[in-house]
């Protein structure tokens, strides 16, 4: 008891030592010039594919453009933050005051777990459900080395259930362990930077337990989607389409069209032609058209006539001939 009440006392005394010597000035403030420049250049990637038609590549770049925005933004109400401080300059949290944080953390988070070498304090929420869609716990880890820094923790799910078209998702404001603190990122900064531990864990923990609608990484819908029996993808529901024959639900990419209907069918729905080995639905090779036409003239391959396009030819010309007059 008395090593980890030392352990414990040296932790408080870390982060004390940090959060006093983040005193505001205004010499070190430095405009985000390179987050500006991020927020140009991605800003001339999208214009390009929106001029050029690529849409699947301007979605994502509309995504990176947000992404950059966001933490262009964060610097620049950073930056406005330390300017009012540094003519108001914060009360720091006590020696005394930090401890009693550190010892009242496990009634308030299922665990609680800190390394002094690794620098790292972390505590772990209960199990996160959104408007019914369970998110499971996640992992709140703080650098203290980093106060004072954007973002200096990050949001990690422990048990993941990430959104359906993307797995770097894994709840609607958090993103490959990046959170979207909205209107909570003043108050997240200054009880980081006035050492207010308890307050900057609950800030997080309520941010993770509210869903905002006007700006998440991906909608809660995203979490409705179901797994393709193919090949394991989750997707959403929208994204699947049944086999014409068996009525398999897949996605695209495990569904194969027959050259003769153009239909799709999963892969135990369609058989080789006996002529040319083209992968056909079983209704089409039965009824003798073949692989490569509707009318079974010829094989997929265009070599020559596979045999259901031979019989069908044969049955065409007896009825040809039975019409001619004698």
């Amino acid at each position: 008891m008395r090593s980890a009440s030392r352990a414990l006392l040296r932790l408080a005394g870390k982060i004390h030592s940090r959060v006093e010597s983040l005193q505001p000035t205004c010499s070190d403030l430095l405009l985000p010039d390179a987050d500006w420049s991020r927020c140009r250049a991605a800003g001339r990637r999208l214009e390009k594919a929106e001029r050029r038609g690529w849409r699947l590549a301007a979605v994502r770049l509309r995504r990176e453009l947000r992404q950059a925005m966001e933490q262009l933004r964060l610097e620049m109400h950073r930056i406005e933050d330390r300017l009012t401080a540094s003519e108001r300059p914060p009360r720091i949290a006590s020696l005394r005051e930090i401890l009693d944080d550190l010892r009242f953390l496990p009634d308030s988070f299922d665990e609680v777990r800190w390394d002094l070498r690794q620098e790292m304090l972390s505590v772990t929420t209960e199990p996160i459900v959104l408007e019914g869609f369970p998110l499971g716990r996640f992992t709140i880890s703080l650098d203290w080395t980093r106060i004072g820094f954007t973002r200096p923790y990050h949001v990690l799910a422990r048990e993941p259930n990430p959104a359906a078209s993307d797995e770097a998702v894994t709840h609607p404001h958090v993103l490959n362990g990046k959170l979207c603190e909205g209107r909570g990122a003043v108050s997240l900064r200054a009880a980081l930077e006035s050492g207010r531990l308890v307050d900057f864990f609950t800030i997080v923990d309520r941010i993770l337990h509210t869903y905002h609608r006007g700006s998440p990484h991906s909608p809660l819908s995203e979490w409705g989607g179901v797994c393709c029996p193919g090949c394991g993808d989750r997707l959403s529901e929208d994204d699947l389409t049944p086999c014409e024959r068996c009525e398999s639900v897949l996605c695209l990419g495990c569904l194969s069209g027959c050259p003769a209907c153009r239909g799709l069918f999963c892969a135990s729905c369609l058989e080789p032609c006996a002529e040319c080995r083209v992968r056909t639905c079983r209704s089409c090779l039965s009824s003798g058209a073949g692989c490569g036409s509707a009318d079974g003239s010829e094989c997929f391959d265009g070599v020559e006539p596979c045999e259901g396009g031979r019989a069908q030819n044969r049955d065409s010309e007896a009825d040809t001939h039975a019409l001619l007059p004698v």
